[in-house]
């Protein structure tokens, strides 16, 4: 999940990215959260809201929040 966050960090705000890249620190700001969100939601099984890049901006913490949030879909919890 690291890798498609760092990925998709980097193809929407243009600049590199590691798992310890801050959205933020980056450029990002609510318009380019709802880009991150869509290309994050069109490479995962689940619809992303932009408010959880902007509550999670560290690129690893978000890559996290988003693995338990695909496991509690496909749970069904």
């Amino acid at each position: 999940m690291n890798t498609v966050v760092v990925e998709v960090f980097e193809r929407v705000l243009e600049v590199p990215a590691t798992p310890e890249s801050s959205f933020y620190d980056l450029g990002g700001h609510s318009m380019l959260a709802v880009l991150v969100a869509d290309e994050l939601g069109d490479r995962l099984p689940i619809t992303v809201p932009p408010e959880w890049v902007l509550l999670h901006p560290v690129a690893g913490d978000l890559a996290a929040f988003l693995a338990d949030a695909v496991e509690r879909d496909e749970s069904g919890d």
